[in-house]
């Protein structure tokens, strides 16, 4: 990540034992919810907090990292924060599609009128 003009890289080989019954097992690392996770938890947060904001090619830019690789971080974010029932307690929605590309391509947006 770039911090400031200066690029610096976290170097960090997790432990892997063998055990009989669970199979391989990796170490826990204290930075990462996600021990396949390259980035830090913090850092994934920061990302999910900038792409309410704005598109992911901002993101991409601002953190020097793939647009893929954004979603990926996206979805771990999401699945972190979000609720069992994201349809708990909504009573009046708004639904409105917009088209987005040409050949009939839609955009279905659903919100909560009351928040």
């Amino acid at each position: 990540m770039n911090f400031g003009g200066v690029t610096i890289y976290l170097e960090y080989t997790p432990r892997r034992v063998q055990c009989r019954s669970c199979g391989i097992v990796v170490e826990k690392i204290p930075w990462s919810d996600d021990p396949r996770s390259r980035f830090t938890t913090d850092l994934e947060e920061s990302m999910g907090y900038l792409v309410q904001c704005c598109d992911k090619t901002s993101v991409t830019l601002v953190f020097q990292i793939a647009w893929r690789k954004v979603g990926t971080i996206i979805d771990r974010v999401f699945k972190r924060h979000r609720n069992e029932d994201l349809l708990d307690g909504v009573v009046n929605i708004g639904v409105d599609e917009i088209s987005y590309r040409k050949n009939h391509r839609y955009l279905t947006l659903v919100s909560n009128h009351d928040t």
